[in-house]
């Protein structure tokens, strides 16, 4: 009779190595989820205009141990951008301050394409020149650009150092020095550049499917020096001319060499409640400026007449017939509403020209692949909406008739209204109107008409006031029908709720979170989102918040996740950073201390259950950034990138610590094996 070969670890289920197989293959096969690093504005939007551009309204980084991502929009008028955050780690022993990631991306649009050279200037607590440490001599001031000034003495007389892109860009070498982003970078037809892959399941339907590209610009690996609070002041200048600021888009990355964890939903919340008014980049594809046909088929000539690219050569004492960029790209300021319960939330003045036809277009986005699925790729944040045309020379002079006007119609006819244009259609001057916008089945997009007459040869200005923020529709401009030239308004202005208390809004019996089992996450309004269980009225609303959100009481009841700050204007006044030091626990007998990749600093063991765990393990980690996922979905609305999934290099980078925690239980728990 054959005999059985001797097995003396046979591979069934509950034999070690069947299960360390198992593992390795899960590990391999099965995407892991992970986290991306949060954007400091919601939504994926772009800070732009007098917002963040002096060391007194810089941006302020709550946490600098968490990786955040910042996007900027560059002009001649504001070139400027600042950031400010604070280091509380002490030097170890090598005389190693704490790690400090900034990395830049530009996002692919052709008229940027090798054009633009980031600068920064560093300031902080010890901060000298030091090659080691990326930092160069701060150029004189009268080798900087116009509007850009060395502000270290004003700024208490802290040190400072420079920065700026490498001289080329046909290698990743200054990417791949980081544990993370290397994954991340590649060189695609001579350039280097980030290829980011968005799923179906992405959070933000907008994106969902789809994938990203940017231009890399600057990356590198610094340290702080000692304890304090540090400033980073960024601008953008033409590769050819760095005497002179540019045009153009980017997105700062501040954070840890390498990180693993993310910040939590208190400190997100502080950082986004600083949030912005730009008047342009309001979505994820008007930032980059790609994938378009989602915004209604939104031509690119419209994001051409938006931000026009170039080196702002125009300084004082120039050539007068000489010109420079200019772009409409500025804060919007923001008012309490006109009146308790009014219905105008934006208002602006067009100049226009009598006699000619002026395009108004309104567009809906794409809604992601579920409802395109279902047969509804597109919809409109709004069935239409009520607007009141009247002419004037400025808007202040007509605001308080208009709102009483506009406020009473929609009270009265929101249901059914009286005066109602539909596509192709022209609005009448001095009555109030509902516009109706086209079945998103039938068309994306719905342009009425603006024709202005005078009994003068002469520029007519008309204000213009709206139920809705225009730019909720790509709608913040009008087209020469014409010379098809866009007209962008004067002295815009957004109505707020500014009244909101400064503490978040408590969840009550009368106000509980949305919860979800009773949420259709197809169909549910996101924060600053309107939703009818919070008394909106309009039946194309979402019937409810989305999970975790709850109502702000208030002029425009909208869902919120803390205090309502989706329409927030940024304060001027930087939020208060979160105190590191009282958030650390303290080492516990368990601490272990190990060298890092270049030989300095430790890892720490934080106590188990702590809150900063994760921020803590992944901070100093040796920096082989294994235990570090992508830089993430860096565009999720929710922030948490639960939809976002790890690459199989990346799963296999992770497996020795696996492997390695699966034979301490093997040891341990023999029987559970056996």
């Amino acid at each position: 009779m054959p005999t059985t070969p001797s097995n003396p670890l046979p591979l069934t289920p509950r034999s070690p190595i069947a299960l360390l197989l198992l593992l390795l293959v899960a590990t391999v096969i099965l995407p892991a989820k992970v986290h991306g690093h949060p954007g400091a504005v919601a939504d994926g939007r772009a800070t732009c205009g007098s917002e963040y551009s002096t060391p007194e309204t810089a941006y302020t980084i709550p946490d600098i141990r968490e990786a955040w991502y910042i996007r900027r929009v560059a002009t001649c008028t504001q070139p400027a951008f600042w950031t400010r955050f604070d280091i509380t780690k002490e030097q170890n022993d090598d005389g190693q301050g704490q790690k400090v990631y900034i990395a830049v991306i530009s996002p692919q649009i052709d008229r940027f394409e090798d054009d633009l050279q980031f600068h920064g200037i560093w300031y902080g607590p010890g901060l000298t020149t030091d090659a080691d440490n990326g930092l160069a001599d701060v150029p004189n001031d009268d080798e900087l650009p116009p509007g850009i000034t060395n502000q270290a003495e004003s700024l208490g007389g802290l040190g400072a150092g420079y920065l700026t892109s490498p001289a080329t860009f046909d290698s990743c070498d200054f990417v791949d020095t980081s544990p993370v982003m290397d994954k991340w970078s590649d060189v695609i037809d001579g350039r280097c550049m980030e290829e980011f892959p968005f799923g179906e399941d992405f959070t933000d339907a907008l994106q969902q499917d789809s994938t990203v590209y940017s231009w890399w610009l600057y990356s590198f690996n610094h340290r702080a020096v000692e304890p304090g609070t540090y400033y980073l002041q960024t601008w953008l200048t033409s590769r050819d001319d760095t005497t002179k600021t540019a045009q153009g888009k980017y997105e700062i990355t501040l954070g840890p060499w390498s990180w693993g964890g993310y910040a939590s939903d208190s400190t997100l919340s502080l950082a986004q409640s600083q949030g912005t008014s730009c008047a342009c980049a309001v979505n994820a594809w008007d930032y980059r400026e790609d994938y378009l046909e989602r915004l209604g088929e939104l031509p690119v000539e419209f994001e051409i007449a938006q931000l026009p690219g170039g080196s702002c050569a125009v300084t004082a004492g120039t050539d007068a017939d000489s010109t420079e960029p200019s772009s409409p790209c500025e804060t919007i300021p923001q008012e309490q509403y006109m009146t308790d319960g009014s219905s105008v939330e934006w208002s602006g003045l067009f100049n226009l020209q009598p006699d000619r036809t002026y395009e108004w277009t309104f567009r809906a986005y794409y809604q992601g692949t579920n409802a395109t699925a279902a047969g509804e790729p597109y919809g409109y944040p709004d069935p239409g909406m009520f607007v009141l045309l009247v002419p004037a020379d400025d808007v202040e002079s007509v605001s308080t008739v208009a709102n009483d006007i506009l406020t009473r119609v929609v009270e009265e006819e929101e249901e059914d209204p009286t005066t109602i244009v539909a596509e192709g259609e022209t609005l009448e001057i001095n009555t109030p109107t509902f516009i109706e916008f086209t079945d998103p089945l039938d068309a994306v997009s719905t342009t009425v008409l603006i024709a202005p007459t005078s009994d003068e040869d002469a520029e007519v200005t008309v204000a213009v006031f709206t139920q809705h923020v225009p730019s909720e529709f790509m709608a913040h401009a009008l087209r020469d029908a014409e010379s098809g030239e866009y007209i962008f308004p004067t002295t815009p202005m957004l109505y707020v709720d500014k009244t909101a208390p400064a503490e978040p809004v408590v969840a009550t019996d009368d106000n509980p979170p949305a919860r979800e089992e009773d949420v259709d996450p197809d169909n549910c309004a996101a924060e600053g989102g309107r939703s009818q269980s919070c008394g909106a009225t309009n039946p194309d609303r979402p019937p409810t918040c989305c999970v975790g959100l709850i109502c702000a009481e208030g002029a425009g009841v909208r869902c919120v996740a803390g205090p309502p700050t989706a329409t927030s204007a940024p304060t001027g006044a930087p939020v208060e950073a979160v105190d590191v030091a009282a958030t650390t626990p303290a080492p516990t007998p368990d601490e272990t201390s190990q060298p890092t990749a270049d030989g300095a600093g430790t890892t720490e063991t934080p106590t188990a259950g702590s809150t900063e765990m994760v921020t803590d393990m992944t901070t100093d980690n040796g920096d082989d950034g294994a235990d570090a996922p992508p830089p993430g979905v860096r565009d999720d609305p929710s922030i948490l990138g639960d939809d976002a999934t790890t690459s199989s290099a990346f799963a296999i980078a992770s497996m020795p610590k696996l492997v390695l925690a699966f034979f301490i239980a093997s040891a341990a728990v023999p029987v559970l094996l056996f």
